[in-house]
């Protein structure tokens, strides 16, 4: 046999014998074409034919069957070798679970000063749970500080705030027991915490304490102690002197274990109470030291004597660690975390180049007091806040003579916090720390490590005229913080109103107040409040004795190119009854020199400059 070809893939053969396929030809023109068809079976080769046809294929097809074998085991190979690095190499730490005061802002709040919804020009409970949506939203903040709240801080005899006479009570000015409870339940349902302050470092002469003598320090005139204020640091109550650090409260003795047995059992009323957590302010006053430096007592004065000498002591810690450990075994009992804030207080001088004293108060790894330390390296003329002066010495080529330069500098950051920065609290102000409008500080304490406090107010970023002559008809009525105020501290601007609107219309339930606020406002020279503004337009007040006020509205687009609005409401109840358009310009739609139908008037933003004139 002999192979021909192959067809469809399958050998065939032909016999020699077999006739070849007749051609097809013409011959002459008379001559057709014939057609002969070539069939043939096909043949299929016998297992001899394969083994020969197997011989003489190329020796490359066995190369490349070897080749996917090689090549199906390395593959596997390198799968398993995935597989065990995988499982065999060490696992990445898992994500922490951090506590609610380590992954949020918290909103630090006078809640006498924040919202009123009684009418009565005093901040309540009431009001902040009318508040929670803003600051939850708009601040964006997690958990609320709230400011002393106890009995006797506002609802007393004297003109001071401050006097609280009993820790476990609520002052009625602020609602109920009943009301408090209300608000914890609203926060914890929307996924917020609640932190209250207690202060146990000076007492009220009425409060219930007062009943043992031995809760409270007597006062040594032989000690060589100076008060805080530079007046004398003594109180006399029922013949009997006893140590003031302010000469305002009477300071209790926490070196008496009773003293601190009292303040465990007033934070266990707190917990029961379902708060997540406690601030203890004045901490760095708890236990001060009885034997200045003999140096120090020619002068008599705090700054002379240097605060180091008598406070920032290890018992002050030692009372912070008995809370904390209090709060510790509460919170395994509880399964919830809870947490112990611990404020130093108006100590008086500013953040050393070193590490702060202050971070004394979260104790060690096995011994820990406090989880977060109150760090005032963003308050006012301390580290970013420093930022500014460094513009004054680029232009000036000098420091200001009255600025000592180690408070001023950035890099007092790194120093004053050293390696506890994510356990600092970072304010910009507080109840005892006035306020200021420079925005870097207030960011920094938001970009750096620690958790950023922001007290109620500043997110406006508005500056606060320095005065020491509160409101008599809206909160503190007349009152005074404890906290020493020359009026250059400054300390009464964190205890004013919150500036909600200018009519104060958000501030308070009752319409009344509308005639105080204005002038409050003026006052203290508040340009900001938290209804929407444009910075499109600028309003001109004037105003003489026996005349109505005149108010001029100048619309410039050119003030805020960015701007989107349409327009805006501008509300004049807040100084006026009635409200008369005498000059609008251009004018396509407005009735000059007609009264409003109502007290306010709608403004359009549009391309062009307008002034409108109204009285």
């Amino acid at each position: 046999m002999e192979h021909e070809g192959a067809t469809d893939g399958v050998i065939c053969s032909r016999n020699k014998g077999d006739q070849p396929a007749p051609s097809l030809s013409s011959s002459g023109d008379d001559a057709s074409p014939r057609q002969t068809k070539y069939e043939s079976e096909p043949q299929y080769l016998s297992k001899e034919d394969l083994e020969a046809l197997d011989q003489d294929e190329p020796k490359w097809r066995r190369f490349r069957i070897a080749l996917l074998i090689v090549f199906g085991v390395v593959w596997l190979a390198l799968v398993i070798a995935v597989i065990l690095i995988v499982v065999l190499s060490t696992k990445c730490p898992p994500r922490p679970e951090l506590a609610f005061w380590q992954s949020g802002v918290a909103y630090y709040v006078d809640l006498f000063a924040f919202k009123d919804s009684g009418g009565d020009g005093v901040g309540d409970i009431g009001g902040l749970l009318e508040a929670i949506p803003y600051i939850k939203e708009t601040v964006g903040a997690k958990f609320i500080i709230l400011a002393p709240i106890g009995l006797g801080y506002f609802t007393n005899s004297k003109s001071l705030l401050g006097l609280v006479n009993d820790h476990t009570q609520i002052d009625p000015a602020l609602g109920t027991v009943s009301d408090f409870r209300q608000l914890l339940k609203r926060l914890h349902k929307t996924g917020m915490h609640l932190v209250i302050s207690l202060d146990f470092n000076g007492i009220a002469d009425n409060h219930v304490w007062m009943k043992d003598v031995s809760f409270l320090k007597l006062f040594d005139s032989q000690k060589g102690w100076s008060s805080r204020y530079d007046v004398q640091p003594s109180i006399t109550n029922n013949r009997q002197e006893y140590y003031s650090v302010d000469n305002k409260l009477i300071d209790l003795d926490l070196t008496n274990e009773a003293v601190v047995q009292e303040i465990l059992r007033v934070v266990q009323y707190w917990l029961d109470e379902d708060v997540d957590g406690i601030l203890l302010k004045n901490c760095a006053f708890y236990v001060e030291n009885d034997e200045p430096s003999r140096t120090s007592q020619s002068s008599g004065k705090w700054s002379t004597n240097y605060p180091a000498q008598q406070v920032f002591q290890d018992q002050s810690v030692d009372v912070v660690r008995r809370v904390r450990k209090h709060i510790d075994d509460f919170s395994a009992a509880r399964g919830k975390k809870y947490v112990l804030i611990a404020d130093p207080g108006d100590t008086g001088y500013g953040l050393p180049l070193k590490k702060a004293p202050g971070l004394m108060f979260l104790g060690s790894a096995s011994e820990p007091a406090a989880h977060l330390v109150m760090h005032p390296e963003f308050t006012e003329k301390r580290g970013w806040y420093g930022l500014i002066l460094k513009v004054y010495v680029f232009r000036c080529r000098k420091f200001p003579s009255s600025s000592p330069t180690t408070e001023f500098s950035v890099s007092a950051y790194n120093g004053s916090a050293g390696t506890d920065k994510e356990s600092l609290a970072l304010f910009t102000a507080s109840d005892v720390y006035r306020r200021h409008s420079a925005l870097l500080p207030t960011v920094a304490s938001i970009l750096f490590p620690g958790t950023p406090v922001i007290y109620y107010g500043s997110e406006l970023g508005v500056e606060w005229y320095k005065s020491n002559d509160p409101p008599k008809n809206l909160y503190p009525a007349g009152k005074l913080p404890t906290v020493y105020d020359d009026g250059i501290s400054n300390v009464l601007s964190c205890h004013l109103p919150m500036p909600w609107d200018r009519a104060g219309k958000d501030f308070s339930a009752n319409s009344n107040v509308s005639q105080y606020f204005g002038p409050y406002l003026d006052q203290f020279q508040i340009s900001d409040t938290v209804e929407a503004h444009t910075n499109r337009i600028e309003i001109v007040q004037r105003k003489a004795e026996g005349f109505q006020p005149v108010f001029g509205v100048f619309y410039n687009p050119a003030l805020d190119p960015t701007e989107t609005r349409t327009g805006i409401v501008i509300d004049f109840s807040w100084v006026c009854e009635k409200v008369w358009l005498h000059i609008a310009y251009p004018n396509d739609e407005l009735e000059e020199d007609k009264q409003l139908e109502s007290l306010s008037a709608y403004i359009k933003l549009g391309n062009e400059p307008a002034f409108y004139l109204f009285q």
